[in-house]
């Protein structure tokens, strides 16, 4: 399923690697017959719609094979692979596990998802459930759309209930595209049709590309643009002329931009100077920028020296700066370096920093002591460190022990300070317990801080109790760094518990940083939480501000709690009259 966002989200971090795992919770086992009777938003279910179109509908869940075919892993055997998980990823997964987890539900007879669907809710991890969910009711829907749409319409939570809905009615339009898109055109306007909608035109467009763009100007939606990506990005495929013919015709500069880079990948891979030619024509601006960038893979795969060459016909500016970097990055997985070598003839300059940068990050996963050696011989400065830190976080994963070892034969200063960094970055990657452990061994000061925060970022993740518990064990700058850490990472995720955890802390100059840092960041998203923890706040005119836009916030989706929460405040009487009158007009 293709979610919300187009590749260029890629350009503020190219160098990192994260899956797209989205959603949080899933309810308690539901009977899908029972569930399908009504549908939660009161249009046609996928069975009635699919009779509607004259379509067969799919085989239920029921129907299915009560027995895994021979080869096939048993239900324990899944169960346990998933457990092996870590979540090691920006969100949730690391890219290997993804992979992991296709081959792994691979192996899941369809009549198994409800009872995984319950293991994963009890066994594992908050931040591994989302993609989880998605995953096992996309899978289910290739078998019985039925009863993975009646699951998917029963979840509480209206995000995950939005995203699965939409990724069951990405497979049934594969399946039955006329079907479901009569469904689609039956949802009112919002976001849930907004984002079914998303994923049915995707499903059309890996058959007929055309058909898809023209139900996307059809229909429109808030998004309409947005789906112009994966629309331009199958018909790339197929014919990458065809689609650039067509996308000129846009009248959308957004929609362009979306088409240009959905072009431009699938373009270079299969005739490199027929794409450069294109990309050399295109006029400046935001569309050119993101399809050179989202050439430069494929560019790179196919000659790098070639694609090094284009580079040098670009004129200067941003544009040429992220294709250098992104080529840099591309050619040193294949050959570090070749890759290197050229980055250290471009002229000084952003281009040439960042592109070494870049190798660097590759480089790194594949010999970091080349790297930390290469880094030595580098003036002192922002670059060095930057090696010396990329070096470290990649050794520490493979031998912990050793990548210690090396801290002995640094000097002190910012060259060792960027080592221990990268050193507990690593270290926090698969076992945080440990990373944290070491870290109480350094001595106080900025770089303890910084790798103390650095190893609650990632532990928060995968124990939030442990990391906060360890996190209120330091004291002054220290602590509040710490503190501000596990807000940072934990928040978001779990809103309720942060905000309970918050509120045992003894007050403090830490505690109230860390009370400003949770509103900041969740009281336009969950102004329910964010009114748990405002009375925290000491500073009275802050206090007083925050309550007020916490209200404003929140009686836009819920006015009857907002106002009742808003008369037990600490806001004088008088301001909660005149907001009150303002909330009711």
């Amino acid at each position: 399923m293709k979610i919300g966002l187009a590749p260029s989200v890629i350009l503020a971090v190219c160098t990192a690697a994260g899956g797209y795992w989205l959603g949080q919770r899933h309810p308690a086992t539901q009977t899908p017959a029972t569930a399908a009777v009504t549908a939660a938003d009161g249009t046609r279910s996928p069975a009635s719609a699919g009779s509607t179109s004259g379509q067969t509908s799919p085989a239920t869940a029921t129907e299915a094979s009560e027995t895994h075919p021979l080869g096939r892993r048993s239900l324990a055997e899944v169960q346990e692979r998933l457990l092996a998980l870590k979540g090691g990823g920006a969100f949730g997964l690391s890219r290997r596990e993804e992979r992991q987890v296709l081959r792994i539900l691979a192996d899941l007879d369809g009549s198994d998802v409800p009872e995984m669907l319950e293991f994963i809710q009890k066994q594992l991890p908050k931040s591994l459930r989302g993609g989880l969910l998605i995953q096992l009711l996309s899978h289910w829907a290739e078998t019985d759309v039925r009863g993975a749409m009646a699951y998917a319409k029963a979840l509480p939570s209206s995000e995950d209930r939005y995203y699965s809905i939409a990724s069951v009615a990405g497979v049934w339009a594969g399946q039955d595209a006329a079907a479901a898109t009569d469904w689609v055109k039956q949802l009112p306007k919002g976001r849930l049709r907004d984002q079914v909608f998303g994923d049915v035109v995707d499903a059309i467009a890996a058959k007929d590309p055309g058909a898809a763009l023209e139900l996307a100007e059809k229909l429109g939606g808030s998004q309409r643009s947005q789906h112009f990506y994966s629309i331009f990005s199958a018909w790339a495929d197929m014919d990458p002329a065809a689609a650039a013919a067509r996308a000129a015709g846009l009248n959308s500069r957004e929609a362009l931009a979306l088409a240009y880079e959905a072009i431009s990948p699938a373009w270079a891979q299969s005739d490199p100077q027929a794409a450069m030619e294109w990309l050399k024509s295109l006029p400046e601006g935001d569309g050119k920028r993101k399809a050179l960038f989202m050439a430069s893979g494929p560019l790179a795969a196919a000659d790098p020296k070639l694609a090094a060459e284009f580079a040098n016909t670009l004129p200067t500016g941003r544009s040429r700066e992220q294709f250098v970097m992104s080529l840099a990055m591309h050619w040193a997985e294949a050959d570090a370096a070749a890759a290197l070598a050229w980055a250290e003839k471009l002229p000084e300059g952003t281009a040439r920093q960042d592109a070494l940068n870049a190798v660097c990050s590759r480089w790194a996963e594949q010999d970091p002591q080349a790297v930390m050696a290469y880094a030595q011989t580098l003036p002192q400065g922002g670059q060095q460190n930057s090696f010396i830190e990329r070096s470290a976080r990649e050794w520490a994963e493979r031998d912990p022990a050793a990548a210690q070892g090396m801290i002995q034969k640094l000097p002190e200063g910012a060259s060792k300070d960027s080592f221990v960094q990268g050193l507990v970055s690593g270290m926090a990657q698969h076992d945080p317990a440990s990373a944290a452990s070491y870290v109480a061994t350094l001595p106080e000061g900025k770089a303890q801080n910084s790798a103390a925060a650095s190893v609650i970022g990632q532990w928060t993740s995968t124990d939030p109790a442990a990391a906060s518990q360890w996190a209120t064990g330091f004291k002054g700058e220290a602590r509040e760094q710490a503190l501000n850490a596990v807000i940072q990472g934990w928040a978001s995720n779990d809103p309720e518990a942060s905000a309970r955890w918050l509120s045992e802390l003894p007050n403090d100059v830490a505690k109230q940083k860390a009370i400003k840092s949770y509103l900041s960041r969740l009281m336009d998203e969950y102004p329910n939480h964010a009114a748990t923890v405002v009375e925290g706040v000491t500073d009275e005119s802050q206090r007083h501000g925050a309550i007020s836009r916490i209200f404003q916030v929140w009686k836009r989706s819920d006015p009857g709690a907002a106002e009742q929460w808003l008369g037990t405040t600490s806001l004088p009487k008088e301001q909660i009259q005149g907001m009150l009158g303002k909330g009711k007009d």
